[in-house]
């Protein structure tokens, strides 16, 4: 009888938990093709089109920013720079060059201590 009622409260809580699943939905995250590098810094304006929330915006933000570092990573070296990454809602906003939600900076091979990226200024807004 015990082992009835485990197997069957077993079944119960595997499907409970197989139903809850559910994937995110993908994010419509637009790298805008004038990314730039030079000896002193590295720049990207990025649009995101289906940003809900600040977290969720941050979220996309960094990982974004991590990526973009990652991919110029070669090319950048152990130079001291500051990477600029500036985030639009739409494509309209970027070829207005309305910058709406915000720019983070960060100081990229700061010292030797602090290696790669570090974070200078987040003003992420959303409205």
């Amino acid at each position: 009888m015990r082992k009835s009622l485990f197997t069957l409260l077993f079944l119960v809580i595997t499907l409970l938990l197989v139903g809850c699943q559910g994937d995110p939905e993908p994010k419509d995250i637009v790298v805008v093709a004038n990314q730039t590098l030079t000896d002193v810094s590295l720049q990207a304006d990025v649009v995101i089109n289906d940003a809900t929330s600040l977290a969720e915006l941050n979220e996309i933000a960094f990982n974004v920013a991590s990526q973009i570092y990652e991919d110029n990573f070669l090319e950048i070296g152990s130079k001291k720079m500051t990477f600029t990454l500036r985030f639009y809602a739409s494509e309209e906003d970027f070829q207005a060059n309305e910058v709406t939600y915000g720019t983070l900076t960060f100081d990229i091979n700061l010292s030797v201590s602090a290696p790669g990226l570090s974070l200078k200024t987040n003003a992420l807004t959303f409205e």
